[in-house]
């Protein structure tokens, strides 16, 4: 109900609808716009309907946030393929040796994020987690991580420490996940595995890359990564 009581000059204290800004913004969080009468009121004899309008440039582009297909930076021996080019695979070096890989060019900065790989037919053996510091392409300097063999098995690993294990097929989904300040593990949506080492930031997504093989058709291959942040 409007209010009865009274301000200076004896005037309602409501000011009217046009007197209260406005704002809004935009879905990726890259603009906000509001509009203000600069505190002309209506009760002093202002027009209702005068008005500015202001859009703000966030800094924050379209591509920051929610989930988007990783893109790769820092290629060692190794190329992104695929329609999203978020495909790695080993393109050289020495078959069965942890010199190859790549980092996310994204970063989750803070708070709640992921990394996600699709299983594929013929993945090799490779590392791929999330990783605060990029130094270099062993796997036992990956904070949180999968381990994923050509036999079938995906394991658990936190600086090269084997934690858990899961069997997968092609097309399963391997998820690390920082979540309300816990490390989590998840196949397709289920979890495997929760960590008792904290979230490290910024975080983005490592690889380590080993089978290298090509006449035999026996190269590490990640089909497919997102991120979320």
């Amino acid at each position: 109900m409007p209010s009865t009581a009274r301000g200076p000059k004896g005037l309602p204290t409501a000011p009217g609808y046009w007197a209260m800004p406005r704002a809004n913004i935009s879905a990726d969080g890259s603009l906000v716009v509001f509009d203000s009468n600069m505190g002309l009121d209506h009760r002093l004899g202002y027009p209702d309907d005068y008005a500015d309008v202001y859009l703000i440039a966030t800094g924050v582009t379209g591509s920051t946030h929610g989930t988007q297909p990783v893109s790769w930076a820092g290629l060692i021996n190794s190329s992104a393929f695929g329609a999203d080019g978020s495909g790695l695979h080993k393109s050289s070096g020495c078959d069965g040796c942890d010199d190859a890989g790549a980092i996310s060019s994204q970063q989750i900065t803070s708070g709640d994020g992921n990394i996600e790989v699709t299983a594929s037919a013929t993945p090799g053996t490779l590392y791929i987690g999330l990783n605060n510091a990029n130094n270099g392409t062993t796997a036992g300097e990956i904070p949180f991580a999968f381990a994923i063999w050509s036999t079938g098995i995906a394991e658990v690993r936190e600086y090269g420490v084997y934690r858990a294990e899961t069997r997968f097929v092609a097309g399963d989904r391997l998820r690390i996940a920082y979540e309300a300040g816990h490390v989590r593990y998840y196949k397709d949506g289920q979890l495997l595995y929760t960590s008792t080492a904290v979230p490290l930031y910024p975080a983005f997504a490592d690889t380590s890359l080993w089978t290298y093989n090509p006449a035999a058709g026996q190269i590490a291959t990640i089909d497919q990564v997102s991120i979320t942040r």
